[in-house]
C-alpha cells in the first residue's frame, strides 16, 4: 500500500532519496579505486539511477533563476530566450515523447502522468535534504511509511514550497513593473514572467496533494 497522505509520501521519499544518494556516494569511491571493474555502460547506468534524487536540486535552481533575473538583472540561460529556445524546444520535445509514450504503454493515463510530475516537483526540499545528507555520510533508519489516520502537513512543514512561490509570484509583479518602467529587454523579461508563472502554478499544487484521504478533516 502507498502513503495515504503528503506527510506520508515525504517520508518515504526521504528514506528512497536517501538511500539512493547515498548508494552514489559509495559508487564513486568504488569506481575512483576500481574504474576497471565494471564496462562503461554499466557505470553509466549505475550513475544515472544513482543520481535521479539531485532532481529536486535542478528543480530549486529552475524556480531560482528566473527570479533572480526579474529582480536583479543576474543573467541565465533565460536573459537569452533565443538561445534558449533553440537549445531546449528539441531536447524537451524528444524527452516528453519517449516519457509519455512509455507510461502510456504501461497504462498509465494522462492525468496520472501529471499529477505524478507535480508530486515529483513538490517534494524538491524532502530531495534536496535526503541528498546533502546521504553525500555527507548521514545513514538513514528504516522506517514505515504510516498507514491509517490520513491527516494534512501544517502550513508551517511546507514553508519552502510556499516562500519559493511567493517569491515566484512576486517577481512576476516586479517583472510587470520592469515592462511598464523599463521597456527592455522585453522578450527576456516576458520569457523569465512566464517561467515564474509556471513554477508558481506547479508549487500551489501543493495544496492539492495536501489533503487527508477521502478528504477527511483533520
Amino acid at each position: 500500500m502507498g502513503p495515504e497522505d503528503l506527510g506520508g509520501y515525504f517520508k518515504q521519499q526521504f528514506r528512497w532519496a536517501l538511500g539512493t544518494v547515498g548508494l552514489f556516494r559509495k559508487l564513486v569511491i568504488y569506481f575512483l579505486k576500481n574504474p576497471r571493474n565494471l564496462t562503461s555502460s554499466r557505470w553509466w547506468e549505475y550513475f544515472l539511477s544513482s543520481t535521479y534524487y539531485f532532481i529536486g536540486l535542478v528543480f530549486f535552481i529552475l524556480v531560482i533563476c528566473p527570479i533572480t533575473y526579474l529582480f536583479f538583472s543576474v543573467p541565465s540561460y533565460f536573459a537569452r530566450p533565443e538561445i534558449y529556445i533553440l537549445l531546449f524546444i528539441p531536447y524537451i520535445t524528444i524527452t516528453m515523447i519517449l516519457f509519455w509514450g512509455s507510461l502510456k504503454e504501461l497504462g498509465y493515463r494522462f492525468k496520472d502522468i501529471i499529477i505524478g510530475q507535480l508530486l515529483g516537483s513538490v517534494t524538491f526540499p524532502v530531495y534536496i535534504k535526503a541528498s546533502f545528507m546521504a553525500l555527507a555520510g548521514v545513514k538513514g533508519s528504516f522506517g514505515i511509511t504510516p498507514k491509517g489516520g490520513s491527516t494534512a502537513l501544517p502550513l508551517r512543514a511546507l514553508w519552502a514550497q510556499l516562500a519559493l512561490a511567493a517569491l515566484a509570484f512576486s517577481a512576476i509583479v516586479w517583472g510587470a513593473n520592469r515592462l511598464i518602467y523599463e521597456r527592455a529587454p522585453i522578450t527576456a523579461i516576458v520569457v523569465n514572467m512566464f517561467w515564474c508563472l509556471y513554477q508558481f502554478f506547479i508549487l500551489v499544487s501543493i495544496f492539492y496533494f495536501n489533503k487527508p484521504e477521502g478528504g477527511a478533516k483533520r
